[in-house]
């Protein structure tokens, strides 16, 4: 696996979830209501995906981040 593909950027909100240490349903609160900009957030199909560097903004940087 390549480590620094974009793809490895972006996480389901499942994956954020267990890696920054909060429930699904705030992460999915969160993307519903804006609180992610256009460019850390979208919604594919029924999944919400984000990325590192919302989840980072969000809730800081984590130094033990769980690797999924």
């Amino acid at each position: 696996m390549i480590s620094n593909h974009p793809l490895n950027e972006v996480l389901t909100c499942p994956e954020a979830a267990k890696m920054y240490e909060v429930t699904e349903d705030k992460l999915k609160r969160l993307c519903r209501e804006g609180e992610f900009t256009k460019d850390e957030a979208r919604k594919a199909g029924k999944y919400w995906l984000v990325t590192k560097q919302g989840m980072e903004r969000m809730f800081g940087k984590r130094a033990n981040i769980l690797k999924i």
